[in-house]
């Protein structure tokens, strides 16, 4: 049965369990690593997985990575993992990218560390990264009481985008890490109006310009929730609803055993 591993949000990682539990493929996890976003946070899970970059102990939590440690180093975990694996699949949904100093800080991670300093809570109302109300969280962040670590981060974050052309570079270095067959897999390019989004609309052309060069494949999910009916399909522009998450899991199964290098007995 084809093994599969994931790097990705809930939009891969929850439809590939679901496939895994219902015997369609095996979903395999490197045991590390939560949800990651852009293409710097998977890089950066990458090499931290095969030993080239680390971290430290606080950062953590906003780097996406779960655990310290456990039976294996990292490493030895890390060559077992490629060995589970035939194909991985990895989601590039973000161009918005968060850094501190050498790192990429996992876009939701940053954004509730912040809200929990301002005020004390890990939950709350959505909003904006770059939103009035973010501006108020880190005022109200920066007049607290912070420990270094804290006050640094919220002094010294970066934001910027990922052009076209680092996103490309950065696909390249993720499909060679990888050493596996690799499917890339974009977010839903619409919104409810059926109008495209502009940086999303720029990864799934960079990915599928990418995937054209022979260096791995492309998945754009934006035809199956447009053939599925937005409404139907999403609960916000973020999400799957239940009923579509199933289907959605079907054709990302379809896919992913129809293209040759799949064909695993």
């Amino acid at each position: 049965m084809l093994r599969v591993g994931v790097f990705g949000s809930c939009r891969v990682h929850d439809p590939m369990k679901l496939a895994s539990k219902n015997a369609e493929l095996v979903y395999k996890t490197d045991g590390f690593f939560g949800y990651v976003h852009s293409a710097p946070d998977v890089l950066q899970a990458l090499r931290m997985l095969q030993g080239e970059l680390s971290a430290p102990h606080e950062l953590y939590p906003l780097l996406s990575r779960n655990k310290t440690g456990g039976e294996y180093s990292i490493e030895r975990r890390w060559n077992e993992y490629v060995d589970e694996v035939d194909v991985f699949v990895v989601e590039i949904s973000s161009v918005r990218i968060f850094a501190y100093e050498s790192y990429s800080l996992q876009i939701n991670r940053f954004k509730q560390r912040v809200r929990e300093l301002a005020d004390g809570a890990s939950g709350g109302e959505a909003f904006l990264m770059g939103s009035s109300e973010w501006l108020r969280l880190l005022d109200k962040a920066k007049g607290g009481a912070l420990s270094d670590l804290d006050r640094s981060l919220i002094e010294a974050y970066r934001e910027y985008e990922q052009s076209a052309e680092g996103l490309a570079e950065d696909l390249d270095a993720i499909a060679a890490l990888l050493q596996k067959p690799v499917v890339f897999v974009g977010h839903v390019n619409t919104d409810r109006r059926g109008q495209p989004i502009r940086q999303r609309a720029v990864i799934c052309q960079t990915l599928e310009e990418f995937a054209a060069t022979g260096r791995g494949w492309f998945l754009d999910p934006t035809p199956i929730v447009q053939g599925y009916g937005y409404d139907k399909a999403m609960t916000d522009s973020a999400h799957f609803a239940d009923d579509f998450q199933a289907f959605y899991s079907k054709k990302l199964v379809e896919k992913l055993l129809s293209w040759s290098p799949y064909h695993v007995d």
